[in-house]
């Protein structure tokens, strides 16, 4: 019998464990009576959000869940497993386009394709001191490009983090041995928000490879943590394929590979993500407890670019609204998400996207359907111009949530919005 065919009945025999009529499973997880009935007897495929909420009121401890969601195909293993392999023998190029996309030609009629790092360790005689704050200028620009990602699409975004990424590898060859590792490891910095500038256009391929090319920059500067942290980042591409079992396998390998506390706070972090997405609610909170811990034990910023958010106060709390919802309690989600997003400073614009409609998915699920759609209402807008595929995500599986209560004057208002800007292309 296919997993799906057993999910009726697993269903119908852990309701019965638990001395539960489909009333009382009704009433607690706000699908109807006659919905579950069709459920239980193999009528009508369970929605994921049912399999969650059903797993949590019968403590199934993920088993509902696992029956109701495939485990999902693993494709683009190739850069995440890749072997840290130096990069002096990589060329980067960069291609210039006219505004219709065609390639921009010179003067004498040759493409505009300029060979912008051409890796070569100079003789120690021609090897010069950079400037004094020339990486740290790089940082500003940086920490500049992340604050424009709040309001801006990737594709306005991602250029002139790649142009960066490439200077700073490019000038590594020319500079003294000793000045080497900081503008290395400056270079794998915006090689890994170029990563995640891809993850948000929704190029997987694109954010693993950038992100396997900043764990080989860290790695060739000789710092091994940065390079942990490029696994925090493999989990994340994981956990937005629904992945439960590699997030967790990545998260644990940075995890271990790291020494440093905020690193290993924030992979541990993931771990939880992970576990919430698969369902085991008593790992996810002790690893969200551990998180918090390292967290916590993390050193002051030194004036380098932070690693991982820089727009929560308190990540894990944050994170901890986001796992209640994959562990199908959404009323305590709800509650979570709404008190960490009244902390979001107001720039923080694609942050207060993301975790809003987090928040209006966990309303919707929690049967208030109204503050669902008042949730989402004002985001619209901002979720079209920030050009999210993450927030998309949420957004889409909002629609179909929505759809269940197509009835209601709110929902018939806002659906027809809520689709246009899942059907609204890049504005970029």
């Amino acid at each position: 019998m296919e997993a799906e065919q057993r999910f009726g009945p697993e269903l119908r025999r852990l309701r019965h464990d638990s001395d539960l009529s489909l009333s009382d499973l009704a009433g607690r997880v706000h699908y109807s009576k006659s919905h579950l009935s069709k459920v239980e007897n193999g009528d009508k495929a369970p929605s994921e959000a049912l399999a969650r909420q059903c797993d949590a009121v019968l403590r199934a401890g993920g088993a509902l869940l696992r029956l109701a969601v495939p485990v999902p195909a693993r494709t683009d293993r190739a850069p995440a497993d890749a072997a840290p392999a130096r990069t002096r023998d990589e060329r980067w190029t960069l291609t210039l386009t006219d505004g219709d996309g065609r390639l921009a030609v010179g003067p004498d009629g040759t493409p505009s394709e300029l060979e912008v790092n051409r890796w070569a360790v100079p003789d120690a005689g021609r090897a010069g001191r950079l400037p004094e704050g020339t990486v740290e200028m790089f940082g500003v620009i940086l920490g500049d490009l992340r604050r424009l990602g709040q309001w801006q699409p990737p594709a306005v975004v991602l250029p002139g983090v790649l142009a960066h990424a490439a200077t700073l590898r490019s000038l590594a060859g020319r500079v003294t041995p000793a000045e080497r590792p900081a503008v290395l490891v400056m270079a794998s910095r915006f090689a890994e928000y170029a990563g995640w500038c891809l993850q948000e256009a929704g190029d997987d391929h694109g954010a693993l490879t950038w992100t396997a090319r900043a764990a080989r920059l860290a790695l060739d500067a000789g710092d091994d943590q940065f390079a942990a942290y490029a696994d925090v980042r493999r989990a994340l591409v994981a956990l937005y394929r629904h992945d439960a079992v590699e997030t967790v396998a990545l998260a644990r390998r940075g995890a271990q590979a790291a020494a440093d506390h905020r690193i290993r706070g924030l992979a541990v972090q993931r771990e939880a993500q992970g576990h919430a997405l698969g369902g085991d609610e008593r790992a996810c909170h002790r690893a969200l407890d551990r998180a918090a811990e390292h967290l916590s034990l993390a050193a002051a910023p030194d004036g380098t670019p932070v690693i991982g958010t820089s727009t929560l106060t308190d990540p894990v709390a944050m994170v901890r609204g986001w796992c209640l919802y994959d562990l199908g309690r959404p009323e305590a989600a709800a509650e979570t998400l709404e008190r960490e997003l009244g902390k979001v400073p107001p720039g923080a614009l694609r942050t207060r996207v993301r975790f809003g409609a987090r928040l209006a998915l966990a309303y919707a699920d929690a049967d208030e359907v109204e503050q669902a759609c008042a949730t989402v209402l004002p985001l619209l807008g901002p979720a079209v111009h920030v050009d999210s595929a993450t927030v998309r995500a949420d957004l889409d599986r909002l629609s179909r949530a929505l759809r269940r209560q197509h009835l209601k004057t709110a929902v018939r208002e806002l659906l027809p919005r809520l689709n246009a800007v899942l059907h609204t292309a890049s504005i970029a």
